[in-house]
């Protein structure tokens, strides 16, 4: 045979095992598709977990906020409300947050009429100028002998300016530790960045309340609620 006989052999030869590779390739995506699809008899499963992840975590933001940040304890209990003599931390509020979460989604979750082994809930908020949520909820379900287990990863995010009213309570928290506490000056701030403020003495204390009303759940505003 030729060089250029060899050559060419050569070439078709290239392009079978190619074609071979690629259509391996493509059966073995349908197939791991097929595997890993929900079956239909639980296909409401992920779906009623997800609605239950938005509903829950706008209970733990009214929640966890209107006590100032803390849950499931208040550290420093005044008249029912959180005393924050040392303010509190995003990353404490954020961890607040995922234990409400935690705690709280199995009483919303409906799975009437399966056998489930439940793993552990696992919530991690993150507060920037969103708060967002990466949720996961192992279980295993068992229907009609037919068994499934889901280990989805879910994500809610939700327009809540926690950020802005931690900040400014911070700087209320500060401002109140001096001779001169401004309380008109920070609530002429808050207004400029579209916050509102209130102001109630209690019998040794002041209670703060911030309220983000741009952000409203069964008719009511957000609202950071704290004592100095």
């Amino acid at each position: 045979m030729s060089k250029r006989g060899q050559v060419t052999l050569f070439i078709i030869i290239g392009i079978i095992i190619v074609v071979i590779v690629g259509l391996l390739l493509i059966f073995k995506g349908q197939i791991q598709k097929e595997i890993t699809k929900t079956p239909e008899e639980f296909n409401q499963i992920p779906e009623n977990i997800q609605n239950c992840l938005e509903m829950i975590g706008n209970d733990a933001l009214y929640e966890v906020l209107f006590y100032g940040g803390q849950y499931p304890d208040i550290k420093n209990n005044v008249e029912g409300f959180a005393y924050l003599k040392d303010y509190t931390t995003i990353k404490e509020i954020e961890e607040s947050l995922n234990k409400y979460v935690e705690y709280n989604i199995d009483y919303c979750v409906d799975l009437t009429g399966y056998e489930v082994e439940r793993g552990n809930p696992a919530a991690e908020f993150t507060i920037d100028d969103k708060v967002n949520v990466n949720f996961r909820y192992p279980l295993k379900v068992i229907k009609d002998d037919k068994t499934y287990e889901i280990d989805e990863e879910y994500l809610a995010e939700f327009d809540a300016r926690v950020y802005e009213m931690y900040n400014l309570g911070k700087i209320i928290s500060e401002e109140s530790k001096k001779p001169e506490f401004c309380i008109s000056c920070i609530i002429d701030s808050a207004t400029q960045k579209d916050l509102r403020v209130e102001v109630a003495e209690l019998d040794k204390n002041t209670l703060i309340i911030i309220y983000d009303d741009s952000f409203m759940y069964d008719m009511e505003s957000l609202k950071f609620v704290f004592a100095i």
